[in-house]
């Protein structure tokens, strides 16, 4: 068994921060802390899968803090914009041009 194979089938680690329970996570949206932050990049260095890296797509709601963050910060990944990160999302699955993870608050 290959636990980075069913982790990661496409080479991304997927994990959601519920920044609404402060036992788990703490911050802001554009730069969260805590322990549930903690182990997903401990859990995806450990099985060596980089979320920035070529043929990464990440859905944001266009001009979102997550939007303005990750454009500077991101160096490989690629940013599908729409008016709401959900509908970035469901847009691009349309087009096959599937992002691998979306990125929207807490609703």
């Amino acid at each position: 068994m290959n636990v980075a194979e069913d982790l990661a089938p496409t080479g991304t680690l997927r994990a959601s921060i519920n920044l609404g329970n402060p036992v788990l996570a703490q911050g802001t949206e554009a730069a969260p802390t805590g322990v549930s932050v903690d182990v997903a990049r401990e859990v995806a260095a450990r099985l060596d899968v980089p979320v920035d890296r070529a043929g990464v797509r990440i859905g944001v709601k266009r001009g979102s803090a997550y939007d303005l963050f990750l454009t500077r910060t991101l160096r490989h990944a690629t940013l599908v914009r729409g008016d709401e990160g959900v509908d970035a999302f469901r847009a691009a699955l349309r087009r096959s041009n599937r992002p691998d993870a979306t990125v929207a608050p807490p609703a």
